[in-house]
């Protein structure tokens, strides 16, 4: 499923979803290693490059969840007047 797709992740799991993403690179990085060969300078690029986008994304995710939160803490109730 799409991260992006999830319009209930909360703020937690967003966390969660950012941290997962630097296990993600350390294990994508290391993919080469298991079979016995380097990794190239343009295979650890392309990671970093691509991983970025994901991070980027969820930070985007969390800052939309914060200030969607700040915003219902911070709602007028104009009802009684």
């Amino acid at each position: 499923m799409p991260i992006f797709s999830n319009a209930d992740t909360s703020e937690t799991g967003a966390q969660q979803m950012l941290l997962d993403t630097q296990a993600i690179i350390t294990i994508l990085l290391d993919i080469p290693n298991l079979g016995r060969h380097t990794s190239t300078a343009s295979y650890t690029k392309f990671v970093t490059r691509e991983m970025s986008k994901a991070k980027a994304l969820l930070k985007i995710l969390l800052q939309i969840h914060i200030v969607h939160c700040y915003q219902s803490e911070h709602q007028w109730n104009f009802s009684a007047f």
